[in-house]
């Protein structure tokens, strides 16, 4: 049996949800930092593969 992945896009409804999200997640130095997730900030959408 193959391994399984599971990707979720999110679409931000702004540019500050976007910028907040991304500080918080996206932000190596964050204390929250997911390498799982990865950023678009010219469509403000994030990926999380897992």
């Amino acid at each position: 049996m193959g391994k399984k992945a599971v990707t979720y896009i999110v679409i931000f409804n702004n540019q500050a949800m976007y910028d907040d999200f991304y500080n918080k997640f996206g932000n190596e130095n964050s204390i929250d930092y997911d390498p799982r997730w990865t950023f678009d900030p010219k469509t403000i959408t994030g990926t999380l593969k897992f």
